[in-house]
């Protein structure tokens, strides 16, 4: 597979790469397709983490449109909203570069 690298930040506090208050760590999900899905059996779990740094691996070789959202988990393992989806352009393993994606959650 292909892998995106995410940076998780707090969407209200741009710019400080802790974690909110309260929180353990974050759900990552990716879905294919031209547009976000709105049904939510298309998105795919794709890990979590306790870091606010992580890898997306994406399967496939084909060049595709991603989207990647996040969800903060609380020490309860808790889920909280959907961060915004947003769209990473991935071209075919042979073209691969290293890619980097920061999420505000």
């Amino acid at each position: 597979g292909r892998v995106v690298r995410v940076r998780l930040h707090n969407a209200e506090t741009i710019g400080n790469r802790r974690k909110p208050e309260g929180v353990h760590g974050a759900y990552l999900f990716y879905c294919i397709g031209e547009a976000p899905s709105a049904d939510p059996s298309q998105w795919r779990f794709a890990g979590s983490t306790t870091r606010t740094v992580a890898d997306v691996v994406i399967a496939g070789t084909a060049a595709t449109q991603v989207w990647i959202s996040a969800q903060w988990i609380n020490l309860r393992n808790e889920p909280g909203p959907s961060s915004v989806a947003l769209p990473v352009s991935i071209p075919a393993l042979s073209e691969m570069p290293a890619m980097q994606l920061k999420i505000a959650a």
